[in-house]
């Protein structure tokens, strides 16, 4: 399938008439999150990661846009509750050692369910997920003052 040149910018409707298809084939090529690598506490939102957790911009501003308000709706309720887990799968280190396969395939399940977020804050109004710094504030005060210092 004829994909864009680098660099081309267009609009959506530039975009889908130039491409027709093009994102949909995207998105559908893009791997199955593995479940082994997600914390039990977001397992249940694998499938809303992988319907929502698009890499690219365009692709998951289109889908959003394509959503019914009761899906919409739905999606940010499966999604209460779970922001902190997102945050400390993320920004704290694995509890056992992992070979490079199992560190790719957890970087891969998190940026996707990392994207899902964004279409959460940017398409439905969620909270969306807080940096590091204000994450680390809150998980451990003592050891934050002092990376504040270095």
């Amino acid at each position: 399938m004829k994909g864009p040149k680098p660099n081309e910018i267009l609009t959506a409707a530039e975009w889908e008439r130039k491409y027709p298809g093009y994102a949909e084939a995207v998105f559908n090529s893009l791997p199955p999150i593995d479940s082994e690598v997600v914390p039990e506490s977001l397992k249940r939102l694998i499938p809303f990661a992988e319907e929502w957790g698009i890499p690219d911009d365009f692709l998951r501003h289109r889908c959003c846009e394509m959503a019914s308000q009761d899906k919409g709706a739905a999606f940010k309720v499966a999604l209460k509750g779970t922001h902190r887990d997102f945050e400390d799968w993320v920004y704290t280190e694995p509890d056992a050692p992992q070979d490079q396969e199992t560190k790719e395939k957890e970087r891969y399940a998190q940026r996707r369910f990392g994207r899902m977020y964004v279409a959460e804050l940017e398409s439905f109004g969620g909270r969306g997920i807080r940096g590091f710094a204000d994450w680390y504030k809150e998980y451990d005060p003592e050891s934050y003052e002092e990376w504040l210092k270095s």
